[in-house]
Formats: structure tokens, sequence, C-alpha cells
């Protein structure tokens, strides 16, 4: 699974800094079916309680498809942030682009460690 920070520039001083965890962080995520390789995309605050949800069957959209494993996730500092990206990765509509996320954020960690 990757998890993605978005680098933040804090306006005042100007420099990159990463938000502390004891903060309320924010979601984007991707989940893929084990059953039929679909993907789906949302936002949410609690990513383990969300993706429990997804595999009991508590979500319409996703209960046909179960179970789901989560492949990709953005943390954001706002809901607004997060449901933003969500917006923008359901707008690109073709799975080819949604793969090329996937394949450039594991790139870029394993280039990073």
């Amino acid at each position: 699974m990757l998890d993605f920070l978005p680098d933040k520039r804090d306006k005042k001083i100007g420099i990159k800094c990463n938000y502390f965890k004891n903060f309320e962080m924010f979601y984007t995520y991707i989940l893929k079916s084990l059953l039929n390789n679909s993907y789906y995309i949302g936002s949410c605050i609690n990513i383990e309680k969300r993706l429990k949800l997804h595999n009991d069957g508590m979500v319409k959209s996703t209960k046909r498809y179960r179970p789901w494993q989560l492949i990709y996730k953005e943390i954001y500092v706002s809901l607004k942030e997060a449901r933003k990206r969500e917006s923008q990765i359901k707008s690109w509509k073709k799975r080819v682009a949604i793969e090329n996320l996937l394949t450039f954020q594991n790139l870029k960690q394993t280039m990073n460690h």
C-alpha cells in the first residue's frame, strides 16, 4: 500500500513542514477490489474504520465487489482538501491515469528508501 503525505509550505516562513500526527488527519484513498480488480476512490477521516465499512458491506457502491484492499492513501489537514483531491482523481476517469499515479508514488517511495 502506498502512503503519501503531500508537501506543505509554511506560508509565514516559506519552508516545507510536515504536520504532526496528533492533529486530526483526513485521507483520500484508493481501494482495489480483490474480486474483480476494480478501483474505488474516496475520502474520509478514519481510514481504518472506512475500510472496515467497505469490507463489511455497509457502503452501497462497493458492497458487491468485496473484499477491498487499501492500496493508496494521501493525508491532508482538512476534509475539504481531501475531497478536492478525491474529485480530481475521479475526474481522470481512465484506469490508466490511476495506475500511473500508483506507479509514480511506488517509484518515489522506492527512491526515498
